[in-house]
């Protein structure tokens, strides 16, 4: 599952220089759909911690869309939203 994160976090890296933002949004897409399936269709309960961790994500994302500036933040964010979807998706939770 390791080599998972790894590979994902070049390929984001790699498709933001070629992509721009929209690697951003999709990962922002994803995550909120994500917890928007979690919450709505599957009755998950989340824990403090994970919405402690969604909110920062958004705070996060919000900051990126402010200061268009930010670059290396994108990619990182982008790279965190990306390994979210792949943890939900590697736990079976949806």
């Amino acid at each position: 599952m390791g080599f998972a994160y790894v590979v994902s976090g070049i390929a984001c890296f790699i498709l933001f220089w070629l992509f721009g933002d929209f690697i951003l949004y999709a990962s922002l897409v994803g995550v909120v759909g994500s917890f928007l399936i979690l919450k709505g269709v599957r009755r998950y309960c989340f824990v403090y911690l994970e919405l402690i961790l969604l909110g920062a994500y958004l705070i996060g994302v919000l900051l990126c869309l402010l200061f268009p500036g930010l670059r290396t933040f994108k990619i990182f964010m982008s790279i965190i939203g990306v390994w979210f979807i792949i943890t939900v998706f590697f736990l079976k939770r949806l």
